[in-house]
């Protein structure tokens, strides 16, 4: 069997987060969103691996992939080109069995991609979907209808409340690889809603933790899983002065400086070469690599990705900040109650009748002026 990370996707739903690079290029706790796919093929031992990139990307990627085949999609953002150079790059290599995954979905503990390929292993069916429970009204690559663990139907995304129910795709597609021929000629759910009418598609079903990145908000659903996905620790040659209080689930990563006084409340990741100034308060965050949080600044259920900066006595709450931006002294960024919802969680509002808490998305590079004050749900870029 050949695994294949379906990565070609330019991520346009996480804009402006990818203003800079595709979807599966974005860091997250220290890892690419291609490699957390990587990881689950791998701990089932798939030897060979091919990762399918958006055009013009096979060069000059990172350490992570230098193990695995690299092949460029023709068409950039479509699946039906996806999934056809992925089918003819395990011709070539005679595998007769393949193992899909999309980037993008994330679960904890990790084991998704193993409880998929052991009842597709021991099932009838020549193809097998990872199934989960819906939750929300949330779009994602497939909705799913079951009657035991075979798929009756299997639909496009919808966000309508009066649709929940039932199951969602859970970002794994294993089968005979005969049998995936259709999808890279036809419509991908087109393919699996025939395959599951003749029933010839079967689902396992996860009942762990799910998250699907689709948007920029998405992210904020990571923080307590990607903290599920390894243990606690702080690495021996990352400074700790003595005077910080470090509570909960924390992770701190090598070269990582935490400075006096500062505050870091788990789950938190605290990542490569990061620098927490004097008194600086993080709780429920991720803090990437060679990231500034500079003296007094606090940081609160957000995600602050690689290189960016948050400036002294700032306030993030909420809030997603994107690569190498800036956020200068006594910016304001607090979650509220957004004049606009967005998109992603009208349905999910409209069900709950409770209005989200969010704060801000700030862009790759953005630079925001002392001072500044971002309404909730702004995005800025």
């Amino acid at each position: 069997m050949i695994g294949v990370v379906l990565a070609g996707g330019p991520g346009e739903r996480l804009m402006p987060l990818t203003k800079k690079k595709p979807k599966a290029f974005l860091k997250l706790a220290g890892k690419l969103l291609v490699e957390y796919s990587l990881e689950e093929l791998r701990s089932v031992g798939i030897k060979e691996i091919v990762v399918v990139v958006p055009p013009n990307w096979s060069k000059g990627l990172p350490q992570a992939l230098e193990d695995v085949y690299i092949v460029e999609q023709k068409v950039e953002g479509s699946l039906e080109s996806a999934f056809d150079v992925a089918i003819e790059k395990a011709r070539e290599n005679n595998h007769t069995e393949v193992i899909f995954s999309f980037v993008g979905f994330l679960s904890a503990p990790r084991g998704m991609v193993r409880t998929t390929l052991e009842f597709y292993s021991s099932s009838k069916y020549p193809a097998v979907v990872s199934a989960v429970p819906v939750v929300s009204g949330l779009e994602t690559y497939g909705f799913i209808k079951l009657r035991g663990s075979k798929v009756e139907s299997f639909k496009a995304p919808f966000t309508s409340v009066e649709k929940l129910g039932g199951y969602v795709f859970g970002g794994v597609l294993v089968g005979n690889i005969n049998i995936f021929n259709e999808l890279a000629e036809r419509n991908y759910y087109e393919v699996l809603n025939s395959l599951a009418k003749r029933d010839l598609l079967g689902a396992s079903v996860w009942h762990g933790e799910w998250v699907e990145i689709g948007y920029p908000w998405d992210l904020l659903e990571t923080i307590e899983l990607i903290n599920k996905l390894t243990y606690p620790r702080i690495e021996v040659n990352a400074f700790i002065s003595r005077n910080v209080v470090i509570e909960g689930n924390v992770i701190i990563e090598r070269g990582a400086v935490i400075k006096n006084g500062a505050i870091i409340e788990g789950p938190s990741y605290i990542g490569k070469d990061v620098v927490i100034g004097r008194n600086a308060v993080v709780v429920s965050s991720i803090i990437d690599d060679e990231t500034i949080v500079m003296d007094r600044a606090k940081v609160e259920r957000s995600v602050i990705m690689e290189g960016a900066e948050i400036g002294e006595c700032s306030l993030v709450s909420n809030s997603v900040v994107g690569e190498r931006a800036k956020i200068g002294p006594y910016v304001l960024i607090e979650a509220g109650e957004p004049e606009k919802i967005p998109e992603r969680l009208r349905s999910y509002v409209k069900f709950t009748r409770k209005p989200p808490k969010l704060g801000g998305i700030i862009g790759p590079d953005v630079e925001l002026k002392p001072f500044n004050i971002i309404k909730p749900g702004e995005i800025v870029e």
